[in-house]
């Protein structure tokens, strides 16, 4: 059974615009996910001169702005195929689907337990410089069922096209970057690093690996790594948690990562919650005076009166330094989620590609990738829930401040106003 995804190549905003779409060609090229190159083809042009015809084509029609080029990725269940049977299909529906209307370029990647291939042509057309374009619904009455009769003939299993939920998307809508573009060189490094994390003892040896892939390493402090293709380095911390220095170190040492325990927004209420006490004073029963005498001739400034006289009896406030009290402490309070909602923000960040993967597969699927990287899938759903939610309750209560902030301080301007009478 093969399932197509289909994404799109954007051009990039700034510098070369095709750069998204040469980073694709490389990274479907990779020696080390193509058996050395063995596992790779073409139509209307070869690999070493694919990105260079492409642009090619699109000067010659005038055609260089907007979508550089499409990506299909065509995926096979775990041990249904041979790299070899996963080359012929693919060959044979880019030569049945696109023929000779775009330079193409494909790949089949057996680094992973399940084989899948990859498809990349041209947005224009180099027979007639016709744009390529997808129409809303070609996956379930084009594409899709010729990858079947393709597999039938192969004797592998098809795919129902009215089978709904397939993965909870459509494929036709389907982005694998919400970007739209090719894979970066962080993906590309994250993919390297975990192809070879199972096959090294140590952190040395996983370098030394690494070095021979042609990169460039610094360990320090930090583990920087330059991709051959990479202009600059980069630190393994910004790929994310599952590679900081000290996890890629329990990841090759076969343990499983997981992420700090958050507590719920209930957990913390106490922390963060208004502080509706206020101060007493026993035995007194004054209050501010309102300004009544000013606005009796307005029912809504009426109602703002009875509004602060009502918030000044139930916080027992009596003296303008009671109020002023009350007002540092609410700009305390509100220093304090400040604080944490700044704090919660970076640890997502550094989660950011846990939490994508969390965010654009279905939870099973999500679990299963995640559980790939080495990490305890339930600890990260864990974080992911409750940090959100948790984010979403420090909105709400100062959302809750700024309201209590804005009358306690309509109230002390009122009063300065009368004193100075």
């Amino acid at each position: 059974m093969a399932i197509t995804k289909l994404l799109h190549i954007k051009e990039r905003s700034s510098g070369n615009p095709s750069a998204g779409l040469e980073a694709a060609i490389a990274y479907i090229s990779n020696p080390m996910k193509t058996q050395n190159g063995r596992l790779t083809g073409s139509l209307n042009c070869t690999f070493q001169n694919a990105y260079k015809k492409m642009i090619a084509t699109k000067k010659i029609y005038g055609k260089e702005d907007g979508r550089q080029g499409y990506h299909y990725i065509i995926s096979f269940n775990p041990g249904e195929v041979t790299p070899d049977k996963a080359l012929q299909i693919t060959d044979e529906f880019c030569r049945r689907y696109l023929g000779t209307d775009y330079e193409t370029v494909f790949s089949v990647h057996d680094d992973k337990e399940h084989i899948h291939s990859h498809i990349i042509f041209n947005s224009v057309s180099v027979a007639d410089g016709h744009k390529y374009r997808y129409e809303k619904g070609d996956w379930k009455k084009e594409i899709q069922p010729l990858v079947n009769n393709i597999c039938s003939k192969y004797g592998l299993e098809e795919i129902d096209v009215n089978e709904t939920g397939i993965n909870g998307i459509d494929y036709g809508e389907w982005e694998g970057n919400k970007k739209g573009t090719a894979p970066t060189n962080r993906d590309e490094l994250r993919n390297l690093i975990d192809q070879l994390i199972p096959k090294v003892q140590s952190l040395d040896s996983l370098v030394e690996k690494l070095k021979e892939s042609g990169c460039e390493i610094r360990v320090g402090k930090y583990v920087s790594i330059k991709l051959p293709s990479a202009e600059r380095s980069i630190r393994t911390y910004r790929l994310g948690f599952a590679y900081e220095k000290e996890n890629l170190i329990k990841r090759i040492a076969g343990e499983t990562l997981s992420l700090p325990y958050i507590n719920s927004p209930v957990q913390h209420q106490n922390e963060y919650k208004i502080v509706r006490a206020g101060f007493r004073e026993a035995g007194k029963k004054t209050v501010y005076k309102s300004e009544y005498w000013k606005y009796k001739d307005s029912i809504n400034k009426v109602q703002a009166i009875n509004k602060q006289n009502q918030y000044l009896i139930e916080h027992g406030i009596r003296s303008e330094q009671q109020l002023q009290s009350r007002l540092s402490m609410i700009e305390s309070q509100m220093d304090e989620i400040d604080v944490a909602r700044k704090k919660l923000f970076v640890q997502r960040r550094m989660y950011q590609d846990l939490i994508e993967i969390i965010k654009s597969n279905p939870e099973e699927q999500a679990k299963e990738m995640i559980a790939e990287m080495g990490m305890d899938a339930d600890s990260v759903f864990h974080f992911e829930k409750e940090s959100r939610d948790l984010l979403e309750a420090y909105k709400t209560q100062k959302r809750i401040l700024n309201k209590e902030l804005a009358l306690v301080k309509s109230i002390q301007a009122g009063y300065k106003k009368q004193i100075r009478r």
